[in-house]
């Protein structure tokens, strides 16, 4: 779509971003850029302004939907060049042969730390050997929206889960020696620990269980989950939830919903009273509600106003599942907030905030209330843009719970200043509020679905 730079700000991409390969941006190099159709229950709501017929977007808003010019000799950002292609097929190659290698070195290590244990044969079994790697179309899409601006030397060298495992573990107070065993096994062979383990057994969590990363000795980044046979069993019970808890584009009630029944399931399953012995020396991740709901404060907001417009709270909605403000670790400090904000602004981080808590922010995503409300600063066009599509996958990837945090919005001003290295501050809240608008009215036109 044509849209007109305003005086004084820089609109126009560059041929290449330098920043964070979290925010690249997959913006379409056609003369409209075509969304996908709303999923499981998303609405519109509503078309302010009303449609604008002559296709015309008004001044400045417009500008933040205008498709990047491609430089000479560049190829579409939209998709891999034919460079990119090789380095992503290279990637999954060597991620399918090294996943063979890895699976046989980990069944010899369960075996060796089963005999060591003195556990039966079987004990530590790997599960869902068949999805250890990802498939090629996900290396791609992870590349387009996270890994593009980085470049294709710095995706392949920095993927951590085109190969990964899950290994089971006991039950109780055998929890912890296997793990240490397994660890053990790993490390004797020269698989190195980057970083430190990810402790998930948290009362409240809405899944459990330990997460880490490895390197091979032939360099292959891999994860490696530890499960127990009860979590390994929620956690697929509660996929289906999942998938709407993930999904930017459901319901604000759908997606807490979700939450709400994988935080039952859990309950009802024990896993309160099923957190392993001895795992003190690991600090324990917060993947419950009230963490979800505090990285979701834009969701948060719109539905914060529509319990109050239809006379419910969040208690009455929480004991429709059994919970408790209390089992369910609701977010009482953030039941109100939605009163103080039309706008929500999201720092993304390029590590974990909690185990890095000195870096700086590498990305900015900007929300309002309203339908695919969802603007970030796309490094790759070096412009602010309005794009749901990359913020939406950012915002509903798990690992980005712990890579992101809501501020304010003269935070919000210096983050722009630094990630946009001084050139494009963050648009006015009237410009970005237009430009909501804009999109609701090109969406009412047809011009974007």
């Amino acid at each position: 779509m044509e849209g007109r730079t305003a005086p004084g700000r820089r609109l126009d991409p560059s041929a290449e971003g330098e920043e964070s390969p979290e925010l690249a941006a997959r913006p379409d190099t056609e003369p409209q850029p075509h969304l996908p159709a709303q999923q499981v229950g998303g609405t519109d709501p509503g078309t302010p302004g009303g449609p604008n017929p002559s296709g015309t977007p008004p001044n400045p808003a417009g500008r933040f939907f205008a498709p990047p010019p491609e430089p000479s000799g560049q190829p579409a950002p939209s998709r891999p060049d034919g460079y990119e292609d090789a380095m992503l097929d290279d990637v999954y190659e060597r991620a399918l042969a090294a996943s063979d290698r890895v699976m046989a070195d980990l069944a010899g290590f369960t075996a060796a730390a089963e005999r060591a244990l003195g556990l039966p044969e079987g004990s530590l079994p790997l599960r869902d050997p068949d999805h250890r790697f990802k498939s090629r179309e996900s290396l791609e899409r992870k590349y387009l929206s996270e890994g593009r601006v980085g470049g294709p030397e710095q995706f392949a060298a920095t993927v951590n889960d085109s190969v990964r495992f899950s290994i089971q573990l006991p039950d109780g107070a055998d929890y912890r020696p296997a793990l240490d065993a397994v660890m053990d096994q790993l490390a004797a062979a020269g698989y190195q620990l980057q970083g430190k383990i990810n402790n998930f057994w948290r009362a409240g969590n809405r899944f459990y269980g330990m997460n880490t990363t490895f390197r091979a000795p032939d360099g292959t980044l891999f994860e490696v989950q530890f499960p127990t046979q009860r979590s390994y069993d929620i956690w697929h019970a509660t996929h289906g939830d999942y998938e709407i808890l993930r999904d930017d584009d459901a319901e604000p009630e759908a997606r807490i919903r979700a939450m709400l029944s994988m935080l039952r399931l859990n309950r009802q399953a024990g896993m309160l009273d099923a957190i392993p012995p001895g795992l003190d020396d690991f600090e324990p991740k917060d993947a419950s509600f009230a963490k979800w709901i505090s990285v979701h404060d834009a969701l948060w907001a719109t539905f914060s106003q529509q319990l109050e417009a239809e006379g419910r709270t969040l208690d009455d909605l929480i004991a429709e599942y059994g919970l408790t403000p209390q089992t369910s670790r609701s977010p009482q400090r953030w039941r109100h907030a939605w009163r103080k904000w039309m706008l929500f602004y999201t720092a993304i981080y390029r590590q974990d905030i909690e185990d890095f808590p000195d870096q700086e922010p590498v990305g900015l995503i900007i929300l309002g209330k309203g339908y695919r409300e969802r603007m970030i600063w796309d490094h790759r066009a070096q412009s602010w843009r309005y794009d749901p599509e990359t913020a939406g996958y950012i915002l509903g990837r798990e690992d980005y719970d712990f890579r992101r945090r809501p501020v304010k919005r003269d935070e919000a001003e210096r983050i722009a200043m630094l990630i946009t290295k001084g050139t494009d501050p963050l648009p006015s809240e009237e410009e970005i509020l237009e430009a909501f608008a804009e999109s609701h009215r090109r969406r009412a036109a047809g011009t974007l679905d």
